[in-house]
């Protein structure tokens, strides 16, 4: 998926691990500028 964004132009914040679930998850931000969240 991060990978889809940066190519549509999308900056993500780089891949980190969640320390509650210990899965990956980045951060991006909406045409507003609002941050969304991804989860693995």
């Amino acid at each position: 998926m991060v990978k889809e964004l940066n190519a549509r132009g999308i900056a993500t914040e780089p891949v980190r691990i969640d320390d509650y679930t210990g899965k990956k998850m980045t951060f991006f931000q909406d045409p507003d500028g609002l941050p969304l969240e991804i989860h693995e």
